[in-house]
């Protein structure tokens, strides 16, 4: 059965927050979400080892992450100041 072409694409979300997400030009690697930060794809993984950014899907998302990080009490310190310079500095696309 086809589906509509006014419904939404679905996407498939890794575990650290990322997905491929379809747009008018084709598809893109992006942020939608803190998710677990220490999977493959994850935040302090791509921070440690060093790996380019993944921009965020929106300004919102980031802001989000960005409470999630200040307000996790799993996170240590360090990690959390290196976290949210991290996320602070990575581009987001606009929505």
């Amino acid at each position: 059965m086809p589906v509509a072409p006014t419904l939404p694409p679905i996407h498939f979300v890794l575990p650290g927050g990322v997905a491929c997400v379809a747009h008018q030009a084709g598809t893109t690697m992006m942020r939608v979400t803190k998710g677990w930060i220490t999977t493959d794809e994850g935040l302090l993984t791509e921070l440690r080892e060093g790996r380019p950014k993944i921009p965020w899907i929106s300004r919102d998302a980031r802001e989000e992450a960005i409470v999630s990080i200040t307000g996790d009490k799993f996170i240590s310190e360090t990690d959390r100041a290196d976290l949210l310079a991290w996320v602070r500095a990575t581009p987001f696309y606009d929505q």
